[in-house]
């Protein structure tokens, strides 16, 4: 198979084709360019396209494939690969992976173990609180106190403040000193690759659709097997009420209430201490 000898002139065209598109393509492609690169060890070989592309997800294999294809055409080279080659025929949208505890015991150990105060709190974050992807990204320094921290909800949910528990004070104490410091946060899709590098080093395998929103089914799914109170677990995931549903219009929860008694049951709390 071909091996495309890099040089500073091939780069350069790289980058100039980056700069013309929005700041978002251009820091995703950019993140995803370097790693392939690094994985390559140096200069472009055609067998390694495929293996780079399957070390991740099938939610990051998409954004994957675009971005050495860009790379690679601007390099005057034909993508070897085709996404159907890729993915095949698997239906992303319709499978809805969860992690077990021994997994997610797994990934907050590796984080804990092998990442920086930021990595560890978006992953307090997702476990703990069940934070969609979104959720994590946008919580800022301002929104930690000492012993709360706010949840801007996604999807038309419901604002939330949250006790934080013992387990996580100094994590979040640590997060947000480190918010504070950063001038510019990495893209959104940043998370999706963290994700997938913790899973690799913890040796979970990446399953269709896994990502942040599987430790939220994880522990929706643990709380109701367990006959948790639904209203509190609904109030707990800061989700949107329902105009059919009654009882969530007319029943007002105080997170100085529900939090502790989530806390008491929470199936990963235990993997903080």
């Amino acid at each position: 198979m071909p091996t495309i000898l890099l040089d500073d002139k091939k780069l350069k065209k790289v980058e100039q084709q980056l700069s013309l598109r929005s700041a978002n393509t251009a820091d995703t492609y950019g993140i995803v360019i370097n790693a392939f690169m690094k994985f390559c060890g140096g200069d472009v070989q055609h067998e390694k396209v495929l293996p780079f592309l399957k070390k991740v997800s099938i939610n990051s294999m998409q954004n994957r494939y675009y971005a050495v294809k860009f790379f690679l055409n601007n390099l005057g080279e034909e993508m070897p690969v085709s996404l159907h080659d890729l993915l095949g025929n698997q239906h992303i949208k319709r499978t809805k992976d969860v992690m077990s505890n021994d997994e997610i015991a797994a990934f907050i150990r590796t984080v804990r173990r092998d990442y920086g105060t930021i990595e560890i709190g978006y992953a307090a974050l997702t476990t703990i609180y069940a934070a969609r992807r979104v959720e994590a990204y946008n919580i800022l320094a301002k929104d930690i106190e000492d012993d709360t921290l706010t949840i801007y909800a996604a999807k038309g949910g419901q604002e939330r403040v949250h006790l934080i528990p013992s387990q996580l004070k100094e994590v979040m104490k640590d997060f947000k000193h480190d918010l504070k410091r950063i001038k510019k946060k990495p893209v959104i899709t940043a998370l999706n690759y963290f994700f997938d590098d913790v899973c690799s080093k913890a040796l979970i395998e990446l399953r269709p659709r896994m990502g942040f929103h599987s430790f939220r089914r994880s522990f929706i799914s643990d709380m109701l097997n367990k006959e948790f109170n639904a209203f509190l677990l609904r109030d707990f995931c800061r989700w949107k009420t329902r105009e059919k549903d009654i009882m969530t219009n007319y029943y007002i929860a105080d997170y100085r209430i529900t939090d502790p008694k989530v806390f008491a049951v929470h199936p990963y709390l235990q993997y903080w201490e």
